[in-house]
């Protein structure tokens, strides 16, 4: 949204931006997920489009959104850090989060954690948008976070997430039920060198505690090359790019590469 973004750009490094697409209005877009499903059920059902939620509790049309707006929340104290890592390395997604305490958590207390695409271009309709920043793409383990337990106050605990990501790229045709990705066997991720991971604490009454985001390290070689000198493509099925890992050569080495389709 051009008026959210001409505010929040004068404060960076100040705010976690990420974007749920969604199914409406019709044909919705094509990277509308069944955990965008989920997150707007759990803020009450989203009703208009665009919307913004503000530290997850206001819902607001980002066309109105201020600078008055931005500063307002930004003085609300914080008591805690969250500060999330991670890479990618083939298909396999790891992250760290380092949650850092002030004051307790409580039993409630949630740390929920999303992988983004930090720029698509491939879901572009007819709305006159052309490139779409920070799209969700999956949530580690899911739409509902992880509970943290009690961090005692002036504790750090760190949590270690993972997601293998399934099978290859499709880009639906529109984000209606029969066409939606099958989070399970299929990815929407235009390239894997593009993400980006959200980390943010979430209280029971869906007030944000604290939030952050970090690029994740894009591997592009195997720092362990075995023994038989194998070159690996991946993944297996595609209809798009692949990737060939040529790590087990050294640089001086004679290689060929005859790739038939």
């Amino acid at each position: 949204n051009e008026r959210l973004h001409s505010v929040v750009g004068q404060y960076p490094g100040l705010y976690s931006e990420l974007t749920y697409h969604f199914y409406f209005p019709t044909p919705g877009d094509p990277y509308y997920t069944s955990e965008c499903a989920d997150r707007s059920n759990y803020y009450n059902g989203i009703n208009s489009i665009p919307a913004t939620l503000l530290d997850g509790q206001i819902n607001i049309n980002p066309n109105n959104y201020l600078e008055s707006t931005f500063e307002e929340w930004q003085r609300i104290p914080s008591f805690y850090t969250v500060n999330p890592s991670g890479k990618v390395d083939g298909n396999k997604v790891s992250i760290t989060v380092d949650v850092s305490a002030l004051l307790p958590t409580k039993a409630t207390t949630r740390l929920i954690v999303a992988v983004a695409e930090k720029l698509t271009v491939k879901n572009v309709k007819n709305n006159g948008e052309t490139e779409f920043p920070h799209v969700m793409k999956k949530m580690i383990p899911n739409a509902s976070g992880t509970l943290t337990g009690i961090i005692q106050a002036g504790a750090t605990k760190t949590f270690n997430l993972s997601w293998t990501i399934p099978g290859s790229y499709r880009l639906p045709l529109d984000a209606q039920a029969a066409n939606i990705i099958n989070l399970a066997t299929e990815h929407s991720i235009e390239e894997f060198d593009d993400l980006e991971v959200f980390a943010w604490l979430q209280e029971s009454d869906k007030s944000v505690l604290q939030s952050n985001s970090a690029d994740l390290e894009f591997v592009v070689a195997n720092s362990n090359p075995v023994a038989n000198k194998q070159l690996v493509a991946y993944p297996t099925q595609t209809s798009d790019y692949f990737f060939l890992d040529m790590s087990a050569f050294s640089s001086t080495e004679p290689l060929r590469v005859l790739i038939a389709d």
